[in-house]
């Protein structure tokens, strides 16, 4: 049975206050619960959705301005920078990518609050109201501040990861792709290697906007670390303070560790490239190495380039991989060696409405201790990627052809020169 939805869509859309089709145009109650995709949903349950019915891209994440704005900062760095020592990265990348990374960082924040420091303090609450003494409704109304509390810090997480972690670094990676494309259609021949866009915008460009997706993670791994290190001091004194200092050892020992993760992965994108330009050069004359025979030679040619980009590219993944099980292992020694330290110190205080939230506590902590090491990486990967990309988008252009006159306009001009032709035989 064929069921007609364009006459109820008006009427959902005004229930979810949308105000249009796109989220652009929709109020703030319905972005915040996504209520103005409802009515496409709805119209899209029972008939095939066109394109016409789908709403256009949000303003931010747009081509036309985005590129063009692009174009602009990056002629701007150009003419501020010394020549050769423009950055896109604080010239074009972060500028684009600025509002949003904010906005999501705040919404984060408070993501990384409710987590070390709201609910913590709850779950002690409702605790200590499970006693005789404390009337019912006490133990109702702290359970039901918990559940808000994990609402509010996972509806804050999601919101702001997508505005820091999709919309900003789509701008950047956009802008950058723009700018790589156009100069790569101007460059001057003979000018870099052979393929040397391709590795930018699939090896560097994409490497790197998919790491940086968890970049914003930075700003709910700091709140959560100033918030829980504060409630862990208040609720179990110094004992907490060998658990913080185990979980702070971890973080020393991933500085080391991330320094010579960015030396293998800035060697293995050097040896990519080279390994990818050998790959070109051996299909572009396969014709003569077919003929003069030469297919052993430039087989174990590629191979020994492959080989050193997968010796660094092994180390790399070894060192992050490390770094990621010591976070992971952290909160679990921490915890036991608070506890244990409590027992001994103050046996009184060894009570549910004190362990539980420390327990919550330092696993909340765990999401600090594990990602801002990988935040390094993360900065380190970017920062890669961004100098490459700068440092190939400063390279010779091809020569501007001379201007011709317009039409009516002036030739030749000669002033006090002498014209022949030679005679007719």
């Amino acid at each position: 049975k064929k069921v007609d939805n364009d006459r109820s869509a008006p009427l959902l859309l005004a229930m979810t206050s949308a105000g249009g089709r796109s989220p652009d145009d929709a109020c703030l109650i319905s972005r915040l619960w996504l209520g103005w995709c409802a009515a496409i949903a709805y119209r899209g349950w029972s008939k095939p959705l066109h394109e016409e019915d789908l709403p256009s891209a949000p303003r931010g994440v747009r081509s036309e301005p985005l590129h063009r704005v692009a174009v602009e900062l990056w002629e701007a760095e150009l003419a501020r920078a010394e020549p050769g020592k423009a950055q896109v990265l604080s010239g074009v990348l972060y500028p684009l990518a600025r509002r949003s990374f904010y906005q999501g960082g705040a919404l984060l924040v408070v993501s990384g609050l409710c987590n070390s420091v709201a609910r913590p303090l709850l779950l002690k609450s409702a605790v200590e109201s499970i006693s005789p003494d404390e009337p019912l409704w006490r133990g109702f109304a702290f359970a039901g501040g918990l559940g808000a509390c994990l609402l509010l810090e996972q509806w804050s997480k999601t919101q702001g990861l997508h505005i820091a972690g999709d919309e900003a670094i789509l701008r950047a990676s956009s802008a950058a792709m723009q700018l790589v494309t156009l100069k790569a259609g101007r460059l001057r021949t003979g000018v870099g290697s052979d393929g040397a866009e391709q590795t930018l915008l699939g090896k560097d460009l994409v490497g790197a906007a998919d790491m940086a997706r968890f970049l914003p993670l930075m700003w709910l791994c700091l709140s959560s670390l100033v918030g829980g290190l504060t409630v862990v001091f208040v609720l179990s004194g110094l004992a907490g303070g060998l658990g913080v200092l185990v979980m702070a050892g971890t973080f020393f020992v991933s500085i080391p560790l991330g320094r010579r993760a960015k030396r293998s992965q800035a060697a293995m994108l050097k040896a990519s490239e080279e390994t990818a330009g050998a790959t070109r050069e051996l299909l572009d004359g396969a014709k003569v190495v077919k003929f003069m025979g030469w297919e052993e030679t430039y087989l174990a040619h590629i191979c020994r380039r492959r080989a050193t980009e997968l010796t660094h590219l092994r180390t790399y993944r070894i060192a992050i991989n490390v770094v990621v099980q010591i976070g992971r292992a952290s909160p679990i020694i921490s915890i036991l060696c608070t506890v244990l330290v409590l027992v001994l110190t103050s046996p009184d205080r060894f009570r549910a409405d004190v362990v539980l939230p420390i327990i919550s506590l330092f696993q909340a902590l765990r999401v600090p201790f594990i990602m801002l090491p990988m935040v390094f990486q993360i900065l380190i990967a970017i920062q890669v990627a961004a100098s490459r990309i700068s440092a190939y988008l400063q390279l010779p252009e091809q020569p501007a052809p001379p201007a011709a006159a317009g039409e009516g306009g002036t030739l030749v001009s000669l002033d006090g020169a002498t014209v022949s032709w030679p005679a007719r035989s």
